[in-house]
């Protein structure tokens, strides 16, 4: 039976382009969407970026159950369309935790902590293109700067964003990765498919080493040519990437 005592469970209402809450504030509330739908969104200089939409079931702030309120908001709320939602104090959910059998808590915990862990470094990625975009650089991987890079060899697919009939998929190796774009290296021989120049656009698909796919895109930053070996190697950019492909890939760069 739920202790009388804890926290009552509130629903709250907000019309369409309230702010649920804000990046930077403090809070002490986990919510869960009841009814409507809601933009994650992310603050990059003056620039917002929508980071997740969500609608009836899902719930977010979560991250306040690891810090108890005393980290601010990695980003903000607002809602979508008219929405109600149910406001669940920290304390009355860090009571029903504790009542869980030890071998569930530790899964969660592990859970959790890799979440916050990935919250963080979405911030960061977000500064430093922020830092980067200030300096007057296009592009923020211009300043050929290292994040959270990992060397790999990993076969993935791609193919021009819009291909013309007939056009194949084609097959490369990414050799290192990072949260802003990867390293890839491809036969020559596959430009002779489609234009492989900086600026150019494909999608890509791999399958992670931890058994995970993702799905994303990805511009051609640089080209350098190895004409002994007949390969191409590719400094690319990540154009877009959903959140859960972008949750996969910093879970896998973490470890």
């Amino acid at each position: 039976m739920v202790n009388q005592t804890q926290p009552p469970i509130q629903n709250l209402r907000f019309k369409a382009g309230d702010l649920v809450f804000k990046e930077g504030d403090y809070g002490i509330a986990i919510y869960k969407i009841v009814k409507g739908r809601a933009n994650v969104i992310g603050q990059r200089g003056d620039r917002e970026i929508n980071l997740a939409t969500l609608g009836p079931g899902d719930v977010f702030g979560e991250a306040v159950f690891l810090d108890s309120g005393f980290e601010p908001r990695s980003s903000s709320v607002r809602a979508l369309e008219d929405t109600e939602v149910e406001s669940w104090h920290v304390a009355r959910m860090k009571r029903q935790y504790e009542e869980l059998p030890p071998l569930i808590r530790g899964m969660l915990d592990q859970s959790l902590k890799r979440l916050l862990r990935m919250i963080k470094a979405r911030n960061r990625y977000l500064g430093e293109q922020a830092a980067a975009q200030k300096q007057g650089l296009s592009e923020p991987w211009a300043s050929k700067r290292r994040f959270f890079r990992k060397e790999v060899d990993q076969e993935c697919q791609y193919r021009p964003v819009d291909p013309q009939p007939g056009m194949p998929t084609l097959v490369c190796h990414i050799k290192d990765m990072s949260m802003g774009g990867f390293g890839i290296e491809i036969d020559a021989r596959n430009t002779i498919n489609f234009s492989h120049a900086p600026g150019d656009e494909f999608r890509l698909k791999t399958v992670l080493p931890n058994g995970n796919e993702i799905n994303l895109r990805i511009k051609i930053i640089s080209i350098k040519k190895d004409v002994a070996a007949g390969r191409l190697f590719m400094g690319t950019a990540i154009t877009d990437i959903s959140l859960d492909d972008r949750k996969h890939l910093g879970f896998y760069l973490m470890y």
